[in-house]
């Protein structure tokens, strides 16, 4: 078998599972579980760097 054919089986494996209804929920669920900004649910809050502070978005700063 040559290469260019196994390459070809294989886009055409991977179409077909993205193609099923599950893989767009799998694929979703991987993005946000490794902190992928193609997360949906992913937040543009900024975090703050120690625990007893929280960020102010009117002055773009992280107070006590």
């Amino acid at each position: 078998m040559s290469p260019k054919f196994i390459i070809s089986l294989t886009l055409m494996a991977m179409l077909m599972v993205f193609t099923a209804p599950a893989a767009e929920g799998t694929f979703l669920l991987f993005a946000c579980l490794t902190g992928s900004p193609l997360c949906p649910y992913r937040t543009t809050t900024p975090r703050c760097p120690t625990a007893g502070q929280t960020y102010n978005p009117v002055t773009r700063e992280c107070a006590a």
